[in-house]
């Protein structure tokens, strides 16, 4: 503001003119004023702090919040290092312990410890390595792929003749007849042929699975060439087909 005595520019809440010291009523009455405001401010302050009013509860759950989500962020930023961590630790066991991981999958390989041999790739990241582990990688698929085949076959072959009057049955032959399929026809992933070392154990595989389809299923031989077809793309059967191996209910005695 400007000063009435001496034309001076000055703040409106100054008492007197710093220039003349003049008074200032305005200034006087805006302090006036203020402590007026400031009394009642804090009077309520007191007054909400008695009541836990929503402005207290606010400021705690906004802090509690606040916490949450520092928590939030160290336990994230923690997750980020563990893996990036563990990426690290796994790209340079590979890098260092070539020999190693090959005399260990090796010793996999001799005790046809199929199972370990999976779980110690999983844990190593080796199905996704820049090293090959072709025979490994390769003989694992297949052993999976018969284990699932095993377990649909003994639960189609412990189905009484009433259960398979239900639509549950379709399931469990279809997987058993699809994984089975998959091995026969060398269907290992991006692995289209059968390798040198895995070629024993798939012959097993194979050989079994035929007496099943044969033997158990009752499938023609026009069947069998049909799921090993190459226009067969997926090597299945469709619900039409799978009903009449039901029906035929080769491997029930009745």
């Amino acid at each position: 503001m400007k000063c009435a005595n001496c034309g001076g520019n000055y703040k409106t809440s100054e008492l007197i003119c710093p220039y003349c010291n003049t008074e200032n009523a305005i200034g006087r009455m805006w302090k006036a004023q203020r402590t007026e405001a400031e009394l009642q401010y804090e009077a309520a302050r007191k007054e909400a702090g008695k009541k836990a009013s929503p402005y207290i509860i606010d400021r705690v759950l906004s802090r509690i919040m606040f916490s949450l989500i520092i928590v939030g962020a160290i336990v994230l930023l923690c997750a980020m290092l563990y893996f990036l961590g563990k990426d690290i630790y796994i790209s340079s066991y590979q890098k260092f312990n070539k020999d190693k991981i090959e005399k260990q999958l090796d010793q996999y390989y001799q005790n046809s410890d199929f199972e370990g041999m999976e779980a110690y790739m999983d844990k190593y990241d080796l199905f996704f390595s820049e090293e090959t582990y072709y025979e490994y990688r390769q003989v694992v698929i297949m052993y999976r792929d018969y284990q699932s085949y095993l377990e649909q076959k003994y639960k189609l072959l412990c189905m009484t003749a009433t259960e398979l009057d239900e639509d549950t049955h379709y399931f469990e032959l279809d997987m058993a007849v699809g994984n089975s399929a998959s091995i026969c026809r060398a269907e290992f992933g991006i692995y289209d042929e059968v390798h040198e070392r895995n070629q024993a154990l798939w012959k097993q595989y194979t050989d079994e699975i035929m007496v099943f389809w044969k033997a158990t299923l009752g499938l023609t031989q026009e069947e069998i060439d049909w799921l090993l077809s190459e226009d067969n793309f997926y090597g299945e059967f469709d619900d039409e087909q799978l009903k009449t191996i039901i029906d035929r209910r080769a491997w029930l005695n009745e």
